[in-house]
């Protein structure tokens, strides 16, 4: 009996034992399964009212300006500097250009600008047109249209079909201004000085009116004057004049050539003994005084308006 069953047994164990030893190996992986983060980036809000400031300075040949504003960084503010008393000359001075906001702010510089040109004029601006090539950001397109037509608040101002925040400020010339403190000083010596002289002049021939004097020291107060003159009137050749004085010194220019035609006569009133002849002289050198300080008071109202 132990024979009849061996044969089996032993096949059952060498069949496990096949099986066993081929029977593949179960692998256990551990899989990691990696999560993507995605940066979604915002686009900036644009406020309902734009708020923009400006102020600048002058440094030399130097334009600097700057400002502050609520618009969110990348929007763009459009510049032009310029000065306006050059603008009928062939070299008229002009600059534009554009600035991007960061951190609510914006600053720009110009340089290479002329001196001795008068006053610069700064003009900065929001708005959604800035030309063919250069685009604000489209959330400003967005939030104020193409023409800037959605734009609110009192200092929004209009330009043909479109919308914009526009500020304007002008920054002196110092050197201008230190030429027009220096020609202004020397005309009023050089009025006050003819004043002078002509008040001299009028009581000496006051003076011979009534007899106080003779005609000979009449004589000798008209040479003083004709020196004193010729004196105030290379003077005011020699002056450097600024642009802006242009008409008042052409009028003082008139005046200062009376003066010199008055003292004409009264070189011809000195030579001449000839009591007729001297009345005659005297009379057109009172008339060119009266010529020159017309125009003088002409001029000096000018020169009051231009201070």
């Amino acid at each position: 009996m132990k024979t009849k069953y061996l044969i089996p047994v032993l096949l059952i164990i060498f069949i496990f034992s096949f099986t066993a030893c081929n029977t593949p190996k179960v692998v256990t992986e551990t899989t990691t399964t990696q999560t993507e983060t995605t940066v979604t980036e915002t686009t900036p809000e644009y406020p309902d009212s734009i708020e923009l400031t400006l102020d600048g300075e002058r440094k030399g040949s130097d334009i600097i300006f700057y400002g502050t504003t609520n618009l969110p960084d990348g929007a763009l503010i459009a510049y032009e500097v310029t000065l306006p008393d050059t603008l009928y000359d062939e070299n008229y001075f002009a600059e534009t250009g554009n600035l991007t906001i960061k951190d609510g702010k914006y600053s720009g510089k110009v340089s290479n600008v002329p001196e001795g040109k008068g006053e610069a004029e700064i003009w900065v601006a929001f708005q959604t047109i800035l030309g063919t090539e250069v685009k604000q950001p489209q959330g400003a397109i967005v939030k104020y249209g193409e023409l800037g037509e959605k734009m609110k608040g009192d200092n929004v101002v209009k330009s043909g079909d479109m919308k914009r925040i526009e500020l304007i400020t002008k920054i002196a010339d110092e050197t201008n201004i230190d030429e027009s403190k220096d020609y202004m000083a020397q005309i009023v010596v050089i009025g006050l000085k003819i004043s002078e002289l002509l008040g001299t002049w009028g009581q000496s021939c006051t003076d011979v009116g009534n007899g106080e004097i003779g005609i000979s020291e009449n004589k000798k107060d008209a040479s003083n004057y004709i020196k004193d003159i010729n004196d105030c009137y290379n003077i005011f050749l020699s002056l450097k004049v600024p642009e802006k004085f242009n008409v008042p010194h052409e009028l003082m220019g008139t005046a200062m050539d009376h003066l010199i035609n008055c003292n004409v006569y009264l070189q011809q009133y000195i030579d001449t003994e000839n009591i007729s002849d001297m009345t005659s002289y005297l009379g057109k050198a009172t008339s060119e005084m009266n010529m020159a300080t017309e125009y003088i008071n002409k001029a000096t109202e000018q020169y009051s308006k231009l201070k």
